[in-house]
């Protein structure tokens, strides 16, 4: 039998890199996966389902099947992945007997380290978008289903020149919030500045028509009512209040701006 480690930081590295540690979080991996791959045939569809299950800001999970929430609570997944990786760094790699008799358990334990820390490095650092070319077409701008932006740009002798970006950590800053909103300052090539107002993941555009509800903002004869984000984030309209206010003269214009 090995000695057991008398110092704290010994016997914390001890259950840090532990047998059970590992066990416990590859059941918990294997039934996150499980219930988000049931999840994700509902309504919540494969993009909010990620979300829910595996981003950064998920710290617990409530499980839903067939419309049920399930009377069990589970930790986030990237979390359960991180202490996985704190598991196999300290206990598969660290601790583990070393000599060319364990050499295959080294390098599997490698490879799933090497595994964890893709998944975030990707997680944390890609960009996924596509691009549509017809045959000999070039291109020099990508689509983004998921990570909205707003894009604010000079166009000389037909070309575009390089935007200034909005991207989707900004809108989610004000994302429904009524009395939110956050100014932008653009460089001094741009006569105006940007105030960026009323983000929605989805929302309906109506004509001023009748009964109009009293919180609603009405702009050139319209006005955006938000709607229950759908389980498919391409098909979502969102919409937000832009405002663009001359920087010398004061005088502002707003407008609905819409995704495509």
């Amino acid at each position: 039998m090995s000695k057991k480690p008398e110092s704290v930081l010994g016997r914390v590295f001890a259950f840090i890199g532990g047998f059970h540690v590992a066990i416990v979080s590859m059941v918990l991996l294997l039934l996150l996966t499980w219930l988000s791959t049931l999840e994700q045939t509902g309504p919540g569809g494969l993009y909010w389902t990620l979300k829910k299950y595996f981003s950064f800001d998920a710290y617990v999970v409530r499980p839903t099947l067939n419309g049920h929430d399930l009377p069990i609570i589970l930790p986030g997944g990237y979390w359960v992945c991180a202490v996985f990786t704190l598991n196999l760094l300290v206990g598969g790699v660290m601790r583990i007997r070393k000599g060319w008799k364990h050499a295959a358990v080294l390098v599997s334990h490698f490879s799933m380290l090497a595994l964890m820390v893709g998944g975030a490095v990707t997680y944390h650092q890609s960009k996924e978008a596509y691009m549509l070319l017809s045959v000999g077409e070039k291109g020099d701008s990508a689509f983004s289903l998921t990570e909205l932006s707003i894009e604010i740009a000079e166009i000389k002798d037909g070309h575009k020149q390089e935007p200034v970006v909005l991207n989707s950590e900004v809108l989610d800053s004000v994302r429904g919030k009524p009395q939110r909103q956050r100014t932008f300052l653009l460089p001094d090539a741009y006569p105006f500045d940007v105030i960026v107002s009323e983000y929605h993941i989805n929302a309906k555009l109506y004509p001023v028509q009748g009964k109009v509800p009293e919180d609603a903002m009405i702009v050139d004869g319209y006005y955006a009512m938000v709607a229950e984000p759908t389980g498919f984030e391409e098909k979502n309209l969102s919409s937000c209040i832009l405002t663009i206010q001359e920087k010398r003269v004061g005088r502002n214009m707003t407008c609905y701006f819409m995704r495509e």
